[in-house]
């Protein structure tokens, strides 16, 4: 009897099952990824933030109010795209790495399955081992 492995993630566009990472251009094997969130987007819109903190600073007496507001929309909009971004990097021996930019819960949810994934295969290849230590010392 075959079973199917288990599924720990299927939002339809990535697949995280107990021996696979799918995502729309490639596939990578659980037992060689390695993943890391990154959130360069909010470390740009940090960084704009400060142009704009500065800008206000120093030309803020010669810019007209419509300068500036838009100016600090463009910084709190850049600020809110940053807090809700993320970018997952997967990377696997033999294979691409892969940036996955998508929302931060989303980011959070395939590494959350990854992470568990790799938990639960770790957990199986142990009890393996033992059951083989088991017969072999008998």
């Amino acid at each position: 009897m075959k079973t199917t492995p288990r599924v720990y993630l299927d939002d339809g566009t990535y697949l995280v099952s107990a021996n696979l990472l799918s995502t729309p251009r490639r596939f990578y094997p659980i037992a060689n990824v390695t993943a890391r969130i990154r959130r360069d987007p909010l470390w740009l819109a940090l960084g704009m933030a400060v142009f704009a903190t500065l800008t206000t600073a120093i030309y803020g007496d010669l810019l007209f109010p419509g300068e500036l507001l838009v100016l600090w929309g463009i910084a709190g909009a850049g600020l809110l795209i940053g807090l809700g971004t993320a970018i997952l990097h997967v990377d696997a021996v033999g294979h691409r790495g892969a940036l996955i930019v998508a929302s931060s819960w989303k980011v959070r949810a395939i590494y959350r399955a990854l992470r568990q994934a790799r938990m639960e295969s770790g957990r199986h290849d142990q009890e393996l081992v033992r059951s083989m230590e088991g017969e072999h010392n008998e």
